[in-house]
């Protein structure tokens, strides 16, 4: 979160005003915790699950005490694909097939989170 002068908020009581919600599939097939503020990354932490492939949208709001309710810059997240996969949990890891990707294989600014995933 940011403050009227774009500074990062440190404030780990504002995960209560923070929320969450995926829609596009039913609710039972839809798991999340969080928001929770992470002191390491220096953000607010959210995981969620879903469990049948879908396109899914992605709402995060944030309401300040006694304001209104309002949606996170660029929520929702609209036509996120949750697809099948078939996954074999007693194959073996290859390295050699593995790969790093995401932006923070690239430029990246100091004191912001940036995003990188080993799939």
């Amino acid at each position: 979160l940011r403050d009227a002068a774009n500074f990062f908020s440190s404030d780990a009581t504002l995960s209560s005003s923070l929320d969450v919600t995926i829609t596009g599939v039913a609710a039972s097939s839809v798991s999340t915790t969080g928001p929770v503020w992470s002191a390491g990354s220096g953000a607010y932490l959210f995981r969620y699950t879903v469990t049948k492939a879908a396109n899914v949208s992605i709402f995060v709001t944030y309401t300040p005490a006694g304001g209104t309710t309002g949606h996170i810059s660029d929520s929702p997240f609209t036509e996120v694909a949750i697809t099948a996969v078939l996954v074999d949990p007693d194959a073996a890891i290859d390295p050699a097939k593995s790969r790093v990707m995401g932006p923070a294989l690239g430029v990246v600014v100091a004191g912001e989170i940036t995003p990188a995933a080993v799939a």
